[in-house]
């Protein structure tokens, strides 16, 4: 399974910021559907086009 590193400018351990948290849960649940639960990817989906 392929993966990917991203990195949140300014962040460190824990992401703190409602927006960042958001982008984190987004694409944890974009690599789940996908790897896990073998969903195909909306168009729009955070990593859909990497």
């Amino acid at each position: 399974m392929p993966v990917k590193l991203i990195l949140y400018k300014g962040f460190g351990h824990p992401i703190n910021k409602p927006k960042q948290q958001r982008a984190v849960m987004e694409h944890n649940y974009d690599w789940f559907s996908k790897y896990i639960w073998g969903e195909e990817m909306p168009a729009g989906a955070a990593g859909a086009n990497n």
